[in-house]
C-alpha cells in the first residue's frame, strides 16, 4: 500500500510491480440535474476525478446504481448509464459491469480502477514551502445544485452549471505533462477550504488570495439569497479551526465534480495556468501559496 490511510487521500494506491500501481476509488451521488443522461455524466465525472487527483489514468469502472424500478421507467436508467459510459470512454476507460439495488432514493456512481507509476502518484499532503496553489474549476456547484432542486435557475444557468460539473479533470493531466506536482486533491464534498486543510502538513501553512478564487457568478447571487446547502455549513464548522478569520460561505460550498487543487513550483505556476486554459479549464487561477508553518493552517489574504 503506497497511499496513506491517515490523510484522507482521494484514492488508494497499491503497488503491483516496479512500474505499476493500481489506483482504486468509488463514489456515487444523488441527482443534481433533471436530465438523466447529463446526471449520468456528472456522477461519472465526479467518481473518476479521484483517480486524476492521484495523477493516475483510468483503466475501467463498475456501475453503482440505486433505482426505483417500480415507479421509474427503465429508459431513465438506460440514459443514466449511457451518460456514465460516455464519460468513462472519454478518458480512455471502459465500463466492465456493475450492480443495481432497488431503492426509493436514486443514486449513481462508479467504482473505478486506474493505474499510475509507483514513484509518480500525487499525494495530498506533500506540498512544500514556496509552492503555488492552482484551482482548475470555479466554485459554486453545490449552491447551484440546491437552486436547481428549488427550480430557481434559468435554462442557461442550468446548462452552465451542468457543463462545469460534467467536465472531466482528465485533461488537466495533459496540461501538467512534464510539470512536477508536489501535492494535489480534488475539491468535492468538503468544499475548497475543507479539502485545502487536508493538504496541510507539519511544515507549512497556506496563504489564500481570496479574491483570486474562481466562483460561478450565478452561485454568488444565490448565496446572497441564502440558497446554501446544509453541507456547506457543516464544512465551515469543520474547517474554521484551521483559518485565521471568517471566510465567505462559498469557500466551504460542497462541490459536485469540482476541480483539482494543485501545488506546483513557483517557476511553473504561470505556465500551468496557461496550459490549463488551453485545454478547457477557462477559470483556472493561482489561488494561494504555501508558507512556513504558523499559528493557523490557512490565512486569508
Amino acid at each position: 500500500m503506497l497511499s496513506s490511510t491517515n490523510s484522507n487521500e482521494d484514492a488508494s494506491v497499491f503497488k503491483i510491480s516496479s512500474d505499476l500501481a493500481l489506483v482504486q476509488t468509488l463514489d456515487f451521488i444523488t441527482p443534481v440535474v433533471n436530465d438523466p443522461f447529463i446526471y449520468g455524466q456528472i456522477a461519472a465525472a465526479n467518481s473518476l476525478s479521484d483517480v486524476f487527483a492521484m495523477g493516475g489514468e483510468v483503466i475501467n469502472a463498475l456501475n453503482i446504481v440505486g433505482f426505483d424500478s417500480c415507479n421509474l421507467a427503465p429508459e431513465i436508467l438506460g440514459e443514466i448509464l449511457q451518460g456514465g459510459a460516455y464519460k468513462v470512454k472519454e478518458c480512455g476507460g471502459i465500463i466492465v459491469g456493475g450492480h443495481t439495488i432497488e431503492t426509493q432514493q436514486m443514486y449513481y456512481g462508479l467504482s473505478v480502477t486506474g493505474r499510475v507509476h509507483p514513484d509518480k502518484f500525487w499525494a495530498n499532503n506533500t506540498t512544500i514551502n514556496g509552492n503555488v496553489l492552482i484551482l482548475t474549476k470555479p466554485l459554486g456547484s453545490g449552491i447551484l445544485s440546491t437552486a436547481i432542486k428549488a427550480d430557481l435557475l434559468s435554462m442557461e444557468q442550468i446548462k452552465e452549471a451542468a457543463t462545469i460539473m460534467a467536465q472531466l479533470n482528465f485533461y488537466a493531466l495533459k496540461a501538467l505533462d512534464g510539470i512536477k506536482v508536489y501535492g494535489a486533491t480534488d475539491v468535492t464534498g468538503f468544499g475548497f477550504l475543507g479539502h485545502l486543510s487536508e493538504m496541510l502538513n507539519e511544515n507549512i501553512s497556506f496563504e489564500i488570495y481570496e479574491k483570486n478564487v474562481p466562483i460561478i457568478a450565478s452561485a454568488k447571487e444565490f448565496a446572497d439569497m441564502g440558497i446554501i446547502p446544509e453541507g456547506s455549513y457543516k464544512n465551515r464548522e469543520f474547517a474554521k479551526h484551521f483559518i485565521d478569520k471568517e471566510a465567505d460561505i462559498l469557500l466551504f460550498d460542497a462541490q459536485t465534480s469540482g476541480g483539482l487543487l494543485l501545488a506546483v513550483g513557483e517557476k511553473d505556476a504561470m505556465l500551468v495556468v496557461k496550459r490549463l486554459k488551453e485545454v478547457g479549464y477557462e477559470s483556472s487561477a493561482i489561488v494561494g501559496s504555501a508558507v512556513s508553518k504558523s499559528e493557523f493552517g490557512i490565512f486569508l489574504r
